[in-house]
């Protein structure tokens, strides 16, 4: 019976088929579901402490983050511009986010893994804001005035 080729042959060892990703095999309370904890716990802290800092206009900066790291963390380190990589990649959250899911599932890193110091870096940036801004003295408004007809 002939078979053709392509079924013969083994994946060359840089293709990683799904079900054989390193996440996929691990028990679901381990690496995995800790890493993106500690992430989603960076940047909400982040978001909520520049809102409690800012108000609406802290927006900027989960805006500014969501928009310099979609090219940070889908495009390979060596495609961003040179301004990119010198100023925007190294301190961008979602780049630790993206490395830190590739090491997970790629890799079979842990859910301690080169990126895990930046998220938690992240986080502690967060949680001094969110804690900052419960100790700052609360200002006064003035009431509404009542609408004339």
């Amino acid at each position: 019976m002939f078979t053709p080729a392509t079924a013969r042959t083994p994946l060359p060892p840089s293709v990683v088929p799904p079900t054989t990703w390193k996440a996929c095999r691990e028990p679901l309370l381990s690496g995995s579901v800790l890493f993106l904890a500690i992430a989603s716990f960076a940047l909400m802290t982040l978001v909520i402490g520049s809102l409690n800092w800012l108000g609406m206009a802290g927006m900027v900066v989960p805006i500014a983050v969501l928009l310099l790291g979609l090219g940070t963390a889908n495009l390979p380190y060596e495609y961003l511009p040179g301004f990119w990589q010198d100023w925007v990649y190294p301190w961008n959250p979602l780049r630790f986010l993206a490395e830190g899911s590739r090491a997970l599932l790629f890799q079979g890193a842990g859910w301690w893994n080169p990126t895990t110091l930046g998220l938690i870096i992240t986080a502690i940036v967060g949680v001094t804001l969110v804690g900052s801004s419960v100790l700052r003295p609360a200002t006064k408004r003035t009431p509404a005035e009542p609408e004339r007809r």
